[in-house]
């Protein structure tokens, strides 16, 4: 199928698509126009037939403008851009050129095994790229890459100079879920998909966030960041899990999750957490925690603004690692490492380890650096070496909170040129 035109408008419950039903493949979709406009309208490749292994069609878009808006008062319940595998063939890959993309409600996502009664294998579901100036994300909308089956999840790629999301529920993300339906065989499930952004200036606010997860026995993706701002504010969130708190399937069965967290890898000139925004890494369940790893010149934690590493069951939880010329935790911002299982807590490495360390640092106005248990796992240590750290008010404390049989706490460990210990600060 191929449109072209100056202004290509699909509207209102129309539908451009490719399927397959059988073993034969689905056609590509290609669309070419100035300004390209997708309200209420749907562009989807399938691969339907759950026994056969066609594979789904790609979808390429070229645009100097492409919108993709659902209208949440308008009764109709599109605005997608979506390739779907229900089988074992794989789904198709999606490219999007464009000068700028806004996502208005509207969704962009690749699919393995969504709604299909297969019970082993799968096909991969199709990789996401885009190539824009600007990315525009807002009331919900969604790019996303999901696995229900042991084929993996796609990669979503975005390429640019600027990267916005805000709203609740508004997000980028990945998720693997074998094992979460009840007639899933026994078997690794399906990693997700890794989301890799390289954007000039990224901003994640009013409860956005770019997530990768696992519920169920595959692992999730990985996530990696390189731009030169990052700001993540006003509840927006960066996360990687594995597990869930209630630990049901959709129908009321018990699901252990065995697939672990993936990493989460920030490289940047200045990264900015603050006003309950939070980057984290956790497993509620007996998969691993992934890894936080920041390397930027400037980073600062304020505002309730946090950092986390967090295992609730029995997967050990991630370290962080930070590398920064200059890290400030400040006006209640904090980095936290804990455990509330029998999984050991990572530990919190700042200019050691793995990566160098940063000529200042400074734990100001109720910032926090914080290790801790509240159960059997032990509390992860916390190693800062830098030319200089300063803590006024501020608090760098390993604990552990257990009552009886618990974890003990970890160890403390600074190392820097300068040392300054102020007005109530607390190193323990």
């Amino acid at each position: 199928v191929e449109l072209e035109g100056e202004v290509i408008n699909i509207l209102a419950n129309a539908r451009v698509g490719s399927n397959t039903e059988g073993k034969g493949n689905a056609g590509v979709i290609r669309i070419k126009g100035s300004e390209v406009n997708v309200i209420d309208g749907a562009i989807q490749t399938n691969s339907n037939n759950h026994m056969e292994d066609g594979v789904a069609g790609s979808i390429e878009i070229e645009a100097d403008r492409l919108v993709v808006r659902q209208d949440k008062g308008s009764g109709f319940i599109d605005g997608l851009i979506s390739s779907d595998t229900r089988g074992h063939g794989d789904g198709g890959t999606m490219t999007i050129k464009a000068e700028v993309l806004e996502l208005d409600g509207g969704q962009i996502n690749t699919r393995s095994g969504w709604f299909s009664p297969i019970t082993s294998g799968g096909g991969k579901a199709g990789d996401i790229g885009i190539e824009v100036k600007e990315v525009r994300m807002s009331n919900g909308a969604k790019i996303s890459s999901s696995t229900w089956t042991q084929g993996d999840g796609g990669e979503v790629k975005i390429s640019g100079d600027a990267l916005v999301l805000s709203g609740e529920i508004t997000a980028i993300n990945t998720y693997s879920a074998y094992g979460i339906m009840g007639n899933h065989e026994e078997g690794k499930g399906g990693t997700g998909g890794k989301i890799e952004i390289g954007v000039k200036e990224v901003q994640i606010v009013a409860g956005a966030g770019i997530s990768a997860s696992s519920r169920g026995r595959g692992d999730a993706g990985v996530i990696k960041l390189d731009s030169e701002s990052i700001w993540v504010d006003g509840a927006g969130r960066i996360t990687s899990s594995s597990g869930s708190k209630d630990r049901k399937t959709p129908f009321g069965g018990e699901l252990v999750t065995t697939g672990d967290a993936g990493s989460i890898e920030i490289s940047s000139k200045s990264l900015a957490v603050g006003n309950s925004g939070v980057i984290s890494v956790s497993t509620r369940d007996e998969g691993q925690g992934g890894e936080l790893a920041i390397n930027a010149d400037s980073v600062r934690v304020y505002k309730k603004g946090k950092l986390i590493s967090n295992t609730y069951r029995k997967g050990n939880g991630g370290n962080i690692l930070i590398e920064s010329s200059k890290l400030e935790v400040t006006e209640s911002g904090e980095i936290e490492s804990g455990s509330e299982g029998d999984g050991n807590a990572g530990s919190i490495h700042i200019g050691s380890g793995k990566l160098e360390g940063p000529t200042e640092v400074i734990i100001t106005d109720e910032g926090r650096v914080t290790a801790s248990t509240l159960g059997k796992g032990k509390a992860g240590g916390i190693v800062v070496k830098a030319g200089e750290i300063r803590l006024e008010a501020g608090k760098i404390f390993s604990d552990s909170k257990s009552k009886g049989d618990g974890g003990d706490a970890g160890m403390v460990e600074l190392e820097g040129e300068v040392i300054n210990i102020l007005a109530n600060a607390r190193v323990g």
